[in-house]
């Protein structure tokens, strides 16, 4: 009796020793609490910043036809994930998702507890993949989720990061913010889910409004208010203003923006795209060369134009989509000889399936 009683005692000690132990991330910017309970109440018992590793016990697997986490992990919700407003058919509506996670099972500094798994981020969530950045000097992200793009948390705070925000006036603000980073999770209370278990959410931290994109610069860069420009989805879901529902892309709105659509070179998988209108020269072709594939591809969407950079000549946002396509910041102030503008940053994106 008294045998079975300390082998309990040892099975219910290091119970969490005998899974194996996963290396996760903090993503909260401000810390992660290490708790001695799985809730909010528990004591804290340690801090770890953001950028630590953690080493996560639990893990999801299949039993009797459920996904079920093991060790077992309480299913919480904890403030808010994100707001952002859609086109619902008839009319712009504005959602709230909560913030729904898991309590799992932490070891960290030789302590074991307790952390909210919806700011710990795994390598699914932090890959880095076959598309790298073009240059050490400029990013791009757009607000939203992040996982199936090349955008990876700037854990190490390298980067100087700037918001475009929509002013009342119908202009446009280019503003310095702090970047927020949360995980998605996408299992139901049974641990079922579709195309995605967990997604890497980005959005500038304490803003009313999220900006239309973020722009991450290596230096300081000039905030500025009052930017003439055109934004292609003022509402998520609303056909672009420049495109007519009858007759396709409206070439004489997009041309007054300065983008061309044409016929572009062979070697394109494609038969149209947008280009530069260039007063002096042929137009600015906007090719992208696949890293390791050998197609080649080309934006047919301006997101926004407009000058963000102050030096008096239009920048521009475009998105080349497909299978495999990437958001494509073009400044003016980058430009290369014979250039309109100049591509200085990339987010890649594909489907998540």
């Amino acid at each position: 009796m008294m045998k079975t009683s300390i082998l309990l005692a040892l099975i219910t000690a290091l119970g969490p020793v005998l899974f194996a132990q996963h290396a996760y991330t903090v993503i909260a910017t401000a810390g992660l609490k290490l708790r001695a309970t799985p809730d909010q109440r528990g004591k804290t018992l340690a801090v770890a910043p953001f950028g630590a590793q953690v080493a996560v016990y639990n893990v999801l697997s299949r039993e009797n036809e459920e996904n079920v986490y093991k060790p077992k992990a309480r299913r919480d919700t904890l403030g808010t994930l994100m707001q952002y407003t859609f086109w619902n058919g008839e009319a712009p509506e504005t959602r709230t998702d909560v913030h729904i996670g898991y309590w799992w099972t932490v070891r960290y500094k030789g302590k074991k507890g307790y952390m909210f798994s919806g700011f710990l981020a795994g390598k699914e969530e932090l890959g880095e993949g076959t598309y790298t950045n073009l240059n050490d000097q400029w990013r791009l992200q757009m607000p939203g989720g992040a996982t199936c793009t090349s955008f990876r948390p700037d854990l190490k705070k390298q980067w100087n990061w700037y918001g475009l925000f929509r002013q009342p006036d119908g202009k446009f603000a280019l503003r310095a913010v702090q970047l927020n980073y949360k995980i998605a999770d996408y299992t139901e209370e049974n641990g079922d889910y579709g195309l995605l278990q967990r997604e890497l959410i980005v959005q500038a931290a304490d803003v009313p409004e999220q900006p239309i994109f973020l722009i991450g610069k290596k230096g300081a860069w000039t905030e500025c208010k009052d930017i003439s420009g055109v934004e292609a989805y003022p509402v998520l879901g609303q056909l672009s203003v420049f495109m007519n529902p009858d007759t396709g892309w409206n070439i004489n709105l997009l041309q007054t923006w300065g983008v061309l659509v044409g016929k572009v070179p062979d070697g394109y998988d494609g038969e149209y795209a947008m280009s530069l209108e260039n007063a002096q020269k042929a137009p600015q072709q906007l090719i992208l060369h696949h890293p390791g594939r050998d197609y080649k591809q080309a934006p047919g969407d301006l997101l926004w134009a407009g000058d963000l950079d102050g030096d008096g000549r239009r920048d521009y946002l475009f998105d080349a989509a497909g299978e495999i396509g990437a958001n494509m910041l073009y400044l003016s102030s980058q430009a290369k000889p014979g250039e309109v503008a100049g591509l200085v940053a990339l987010m890649w994106h594909w489907y998540c399936c």
